[in-house]
């Protein structure tokens, strides 16, 4: 999978990283990236999940080898695993955030 930017979106992503990079700097600089975590974590994994839930049912139903048990548990396992990988984002996200805090501060 190729990314394809534009100027407008990568002008959006320096802008973010420079707000983030300020927002850290300040005294309550671990409360932005523990909530930029949180985002990740809580907010972007649930609905993900439920995407790639629905793509990969959509998938599923046309192979008509599959029964309905099959099918169901294949789409509960990958929602669970995309859920989790997003969640472990999450994590990843805000121990990050917490690092360039610290690093930050101390510098």
């Amino acid at each position: 999978m190729r990314l394809r930017w534009t100027i407008r979106e990568l002008m959006v992503v320096i802008l973010i990283i420079g707000l983030s990079m300020g927002l850290l700097r300040i005294r309550w600089g671990i409360i932005f990236a523990l909530m930029a975590g949180g985002v990740v974590g809580c907010g972007l994994a649930p609905w993900y999940a439920c995407r790639e839930m629905h793509r990969l049912d959509d998938e599923l139903s046309r192979n008509r080898q599959l029964d309905t048990r099959t099918r169901s548990l294949q789409v509960a396992k990958s929602y669970v695993l995309v859920w989790a990988a997003w969640y472990f984002a999450g994590v990843l996200v805000a121990l990050t955030g917490a690092m360039a805090w610290w690093l930050l501060r101390t510098h």
